[in-house]
């Protein structure tokens, strides 16, 4: 969503050559955050172009119409629903899994943990909001937030699920993914304070977040 939208592919391209793992796509509805991003459609097209896994976030309540559309796309890939958007957190994950893709679970900073105490054996990835689902970037990373993060490691690691991923999201600034790396996350969605910075290339700033997620050392 903070690419340039009129030159999508040659940012593709880009992001491509500077060793992107994974590529984020927020899809919104206006029934979880009140506005729109992303449209689904987006996902064959950009399939098209580029074998980039994707790391789909979906924030819709509940998350089922825009799911179905989703998943054909994403196999091998991840698939995020929010904890607060569904009461049927565990049939979706299962939905997700049953299509091919990785189950994620998204929580936004103020969720407790508990909601993912009862899906750790389903989940392979974990998104921990830094500020509320679609908002954008407007606060900053406290020690609560971290120290979130480390409890989430613990209890995933606790729970025999030391291969689940730990993502966060939302004012991930090279300073910002160096700690948090430090407070057991491995996977760092990259926006304009990552990797669509102000005069700096999409290479430039990818070189810089690696060295500050090196310096970090492991999670």
């Amino acid at each position: 969503m903070c690419a340039d939208w009129l030159h999508l592919q040659d940012e593709i391209e880009r992001l491509e050559r500077a060793g992107a793992d994974l590529f984020h796509f927020d899809v919104m509805d206006t029934t979880f955050t009140g506005s729109t991003m992303m449209p689904p459609l987006l996902l064959p097209l950009i399939r098209g172009v580029s074998a980039v896994p994707f790391d789909v976030h979906i924030m819709s309540q509940p998350p089922g119409a825009l799911l179905r559309q989703v998943l054909p796309h994403c196999a091998g890939g991840y698939v995020t629903v929010h904890a607060e958007a569904t009461k049927e957190l565990q049939a979706v994950m299962k939905e997700i899994r049953d299509a091919g893709g990785k189950a994620g679970v998204a929580l936004n900073p103020g969720t407790p943990l508990c909601f993912l105490e009862e899906v750790a054996d389903v989940a392979d990835l974990v998104l921990l909001m830094t500020c509320n689902a679609g908002l954008g970037p407007r606060q900053e990373l406290t020690g609560q937030l971290l120290r979130k993060i480390s409890r989430a490691r613990a209890l995933l690691d606790a729970a025999g699920r030391g291969d689940v991923r730990i993502e966060v999201d939302g004012n991930i600034t090279p300073e910002n993914a160096r700690r948090t790396r430090q407070a057991g996350a491995d996977t760092f969605v990259l926006g304009t304070r990552g990797v669509f910075r102000p005069g700096m290339t999409i290479e430039e700033s990818c070189a810089d977040i690696r060295r500050a997620l090196a310096a970090a050392g492991s999670p």
